[in-house]
């Protein structure tokens, strides 16, 4: 059967009138009907021969009307479609209320089963028009309103438009593996590390795990894509070659900086402040009064104690980025205690997220409460905030730092995160246990300090091994050490 076109429709309250003919709706009949002046829009034909099939005149020709009793339902009203005099479909109309009497007389709702029949023939229709549903369809339409309220979601929209644009005209279900194979390798014969590759990847993979995932659209369920097409794609691993060059360069950065480069930090934050506070000077003298006299603060920019608080803390840029003013917070500085807390942003998601709990030094208080002074002693809100209050992006820092880098004139130029492994390699040197470190710098266990700075730990298997010797020499000769100096016999 074919109940493709039924739906209900709501009672006409106006009294209207209805021929009624003994013989089957014919063209000739139905032709008469509409052509006649005596019935106006809203009256009906209705034929005796087929029980609850009419056809209304409407101002723009007829439709086919039925109505019938559901059980359970009472009395309902199903349009069967419009009157077409060109293929004559009243022989349609009446096979498809008689199929719908015989759905009652089975015991099946005529009205959910037309339902269920046009959900089918919509989700055949959107599946076809999703399998033509190219990237850049996908991505204009659904993805980018999905991420636009989340804060990294415009990053994650430009880098997917910058690296993978090439696939905007290919349909989601279309795209495969050596689209990705092709692509890996051009970015790797330009010199992009493979950090970046993977990082770049990962945002091409989350808008397809978005696509294939189900979710709510209006009032439908859908899904664009059954499953990732690139699920169980791994992008190339790295020679032998690749490795030991990473591993070279990844002991060289990970160390402490040399006094110079200390030097060249503190030289390079105090010209960028005083670069800073020479601008505002000039902006004061040349109309702009109005604007605040940096003269009389400490600090004329945020990210002055921003990075000297990373030197003595050795805090990650994000965390320091997410400190708040305020007693006792997950993130915050409590000037009172002198204390910094923080949850590192890599393990907030974490059922047991590592918590770093600093002690201020008399320096680094002197540096916090300097800044703490300059924004007006707030309780609460960022400590390091934009222009309009909020928190500040993870790359504000990015040209800033360039800056002073080029006003402490470095021998060579080092990244900001720097900072951190100089903190932690200084603490090494120092023989500080790892575990105390992987707590200072929030790590769970000491794994990851063993794994990146192990290098810098200082070789006292000389030292333990002669202890070791004379301890066994003494025991060997029959005496024991003792607790006051003084060997004791067996």
């Amino acid at each position: 059967m074919n109940i493709n076109n039924c739906k209900t429709e709501n009672a006409n309250t106006n009294k209207k009138r209805t021929q009624i003919i003994s013989s089957p709706m014919t063209v000739t009949a139905v032709s008469k009907f509409l052509s006649s002046a005596e019935f106006s829009i809203g009256d009906a034909l209705s034929s005796n021969k087929t029980e609850g099939l009419s056809l209304i005149k409407r101002k723009k020709g007829a439709t086919f009307q039925l109505r019938v009793t559901i059980p359970g339902r009472g009395r309902k009203k199903m349009s069967l479609g419009k009157f077409n005099a060109q293929t004559n479909n009243s022989e349609h109309a009446t096979i498809k209320a008689l199929e719908v009497h015989q759905l009652i007389r089975d015991g099946k709702d005529p009205l959910l089963e037309a339902e269920a029949k046009l959900r089918e023939i919509e989700e055949q229709l959107l599946l076809e028009k999703r399998k033509a549903m190219t990237l850049g369809q996908y991505f204009e339409k659904h993805y980018v309103p999905s991420v636009s309220g989340k804060r990294s979601g415009k990053e994650m929209g430009e880098r997917i438009v910058r690296h993978f644009k090439f696939l905007f005209d290919v349909p989601l279900m279309e795209i495969e593996h050596h689209h990705i194979e092709t692509w890996e390798k051009g970015r790797l014969k330009a010199g992009i590390q493979r950090t970046t590759i993977k990082s770049d990847f990962s945002k091409l993979f989350s808008l397809l795990e978005s696509a294939s995932k189900t979710k709510i659209e209006g009032s439908k369920v859908v899904n664009f894509i059954v499953r990732n097409p690139l699920a169980d794609f791994k992008l190339s691993k790295p020679t032998s070659e690749e490795n030991d060059r990473d591993h070279d360069k990844d002991k060289e950065e990970r160390r402490a900086l040399t006094d110079e480069e200390i030097n060249c930090l503190h030289t390079g934050l105090a010209a960028f402040n005083e670069q800073k506070k020479a601008e505002r000077r000039r902006s004061r003298k040349h109309g702009r009064s109005y604007l605040r006299n940096l003269d009389l603060l400490t600090y004329a920019h945020w990210l002055v104690p921003f990075a000297q608080i990373m030197l003595h803390t050795g805090l990650r840029q994000s965390d320091l980025y997410s400190l708040k003013w305020q007693a006792g917070g997950k993130n915050s500085i409590d000037l009172k205690k002198r204390e910094i807390h923080v949850i590192p942003k890599k393990t907030r998601d974490l059922n047991d997220p590592a918590k770093i709990l600093l002690h201020m030094s008399d320096e680094l208080y002197d540096i916090i409460d300097s800044w703490h002074k300059d924004c007006g002693r707030p309780s609460t809100g960022f400590v390091f905030t934009n222009t309009t209050g909020g928190q500040h992006d993870r790359q504000a820092h990015k040209n800033l730092w360039k800056n002073i880098l080029k006003l402490g004139s470095f021998p060579k130029p080092i990244v900001m995160y720097s900072l951190r492994h100089n903190f932690i390699s200084r603490l090494i040197s120092d023989r500080v246990p790892l575990l105390h470190i992987a707590r200072l710098v929030g790590h769970k266990s000491i794994a990851m300090i063993e794994k990146h700075y192990g290098h810098l730990c200082p070789d006292e298997s000389k030292d333990i091994l002669s202890k070791m010797s004379k301890t066994v020499a003494r025991r060997s000769s029959g005496e024991t050490p003792s607790t006051d100096g003084v060997s004791k016999p067996f």
